[in-house]
């Protein structure tokens, strides 16, 4: 006797062969009314299939793409910065020398023969100038000078005191309706903000370098962090971010640590502490102290390197103390320009100049905004300075200075 399943199979497949002929009787009349349709149809089904199957692609036959050849290496390091100096950078921005020598001939200045890189030397100097054409009453000469002392700022990146010094120029330029003056700070203003704008650049590509060289440290490639990283502490020293400088010998420490370079860790360790400390983050320097004294210093050296910190951190602390002073100085300044007493004004200028050059570049530059706010602000610096070159341009041509004129378009030019 058939089991109840085996019959059930027999009626299933004898259902499908008698539908199986239905449709092909169905075909039979299909094709035999409609002939031409139905060719076409089963064309096009036939190169549908093979086009859903791979099987066939008429595009190959068309057009031929090569395939891409291999990278000779994935990972490459970048070209290394043995040393970045932020005025390299602005080699197509500055200023040509003939143009400062132009103003220190017209300013009647002795800076050109005095340490021409100390900063602290030259404004010296130009002060006991300023302090001279005021008892003579120069003061288109007093013009000169403040404009030389604003580039003398700019080149140091001292912009805050730059932009002063230049609006002071130009105020004085100004009150003796002296064009050639006015025009010289309308280029030094496109200048200022021109050098704005690459420094800008320049710290968010150390950023960015730092980003990378950590991302490849997290990913086991110590060769090419390292080479993004240093590049990273060269681009920050050019524009003095020194706290950043330090958060970049903060990831040497792990990078040198995983390689077993004891030596090389320590030292990335002491340099990081020591920048921490001296631009008043003594708390983070505490906290990396305690997290890889163990490892990298011996015991007894541990409570040595903690005085040197608090050291100097108190010599930060001193430092900042100096710079409010200066402030303070530079209020009374302000004070009696505005009461028309430029002589008195300008001994407290004198005093704030004296506080100011004892105070290093790390105190100065303490309170730096971050990469992505000076990268927002730096877009209306470039906009600023195309439009004082824009202005210097137009003065200069209409006083028949053709270099300076030509300087200032190619300066517009190549602001970035």
């Amino acid at each position: 006797m058939e089991s109840k399943y085996t019959i059930l199979d027999r009626y299933v497949v004898n259902h499908i062969r008698i539908m199986l002929v239905q449709f092909v009787k169905f075909l039979a009349r299909k094709i035999t009314v409609f002939p031409i349709e139905s060719l076409v149809v089963f064309t096009l089904s036939g190169f549908v299939i093979l086009l859903a199957s791979e099987t066939w692609n008429p595009l190959t036959e068309i057009v031929h793409v090569p395939e891409p050849q291999a990278p000779a290496t994935k990972h490459r390091p970048p070209e290394r910065i043995v040393q970045y100096d932020i005025d390299d950078a602005l080699t197509e921005y500055d200023i040509p020398k003939y143009h400062i020598q132009h103003l220190i001939k017209h300013a009647d200045s002795k800076i050109s023969e005095v340490q021409p890189h100390s900063v602290t030397v030259q404004t010296g100097t130009l002060y006991r100038e300023i302090e001279e054409a005021l008892s003579k009453g120069q003061m288109v000469r007093i013009g000169f000078l403040l404009c030389i002392l604003g580039h003398v700022a700019i080149q140091a990146q001292q912009m805050h005191t730059a932009e002063v010094y230049l609006q002071e120029a130009m105020n004085v330029f100004q009150g003796e309706h002296y064009e050639p003056g006015i025009a010289y700070v309308n280029l030094q203003f496109g200048y200022l903000y021109a050098r704005n704008r690459i420094i800008a650049m320049t710290a968010g590509r150390a950023y960015d370098d730092l980003q990378v060289g950590r991302w490849y440290l997290t990913r086991n490639k110590p060769d090419i962090a390292l080479e993004f990283i240093l590049n990273s502490i060269e681009r920050n020293n050019s524009i003095n971010r020194h706290a950043s400088v330090a958060s970049a010998y903060y990831s040497l420490i792990k990078l040198y640590s995983d390689q077993n370079m004891v030596d090389e860790a320590r030292t990335s360790l002491i340099e990081s502490l020591r920048l921490f400390a001296s631009s008043g983050r003594i708390g983070q320097a505490y906290e990396i102290l305690e997290s890889y004294a163990g490892p990298l210093i011996v015991a007894d050296k541990i409570e040595q390197l903690r005085n040197d910190l608090n050291r100097r951190n108190a010599i930060f602390e001193l430092q900042l103390k100096q710079v409010e002073r200066a402030r303070d100085y530079q209020r009374l300044y302000r004070y009696y320009q505005a009461q028309s007493e430029t002589a008195r004004a300008w001994e407290f200028k004198s005093l704030a100049n004296n506080y100011l050059k004892q105070v290093p570049e790390r105190v100065m530059f303490y309170r730096q905004p971050g990469v992505l706010s000076l990268l927002y602000e730096s877009s209306r610096d470039a906009d600023s300075a195309r439009e004082y070159l824009t202005r210097a341009h137009l003065q200069l041509a209409q006083l028949e200075m053709p270099e300076l004129s030509s300087m200032a378009i190619q300066m517009i030019r190549s602001v970035p």
